[in-house]
């Protein structure tokens, strides 16, 4: 266990979430990238100017969307995790001074 700004948190559970954040990112890129793909059919079966505007618009759409909402997914994940990290080391260090004690200096 973790405490984080004072709330007890399994480092265990925060991996999990931070996966699910992983996972979440992988499935919207997996589908960016299939919408893509039916994008470039459309575009080889219909060489419109409108279909050419289309797939523009998806090109600066998903630029925007990979640089915020994907962009974000990851940073929170890897946040997640480094901060479970270091507030697990930052106990076991303050620990550390309590358990080297010998128990006679708590004993009265």
């Amino acid at each position: 266990m973790a405490t984080i700004d004072g709330a007890l948190f399994d480092e265990a559970e925060i991996q999990q979430v931070a996966g699910r954040h992983d996972a979440a990112r992988d499935e919207i890129e997996n589908q960016l990238t299939q919408l893509r793909g039916q994008l470039d059919n459309v575009g080889n079966q219909s060489p419109s100017e409108m279909t050419k505007m289309l797939v523009d618009q998806y090109e600066q759409d998903l630029t925007r969307l990979k640089d915020s909402v994907l962009a974000d997914l990851q940073s929170m994940s890897q946040d997640m995790r480094s901060t479970a990290g270091e507030q697990t080391q930052q106990d076991s260090d303050n620990i550390k001074p309590i358990t080297s004690t010998p128990i006679e200096n708590f004993i009265g």
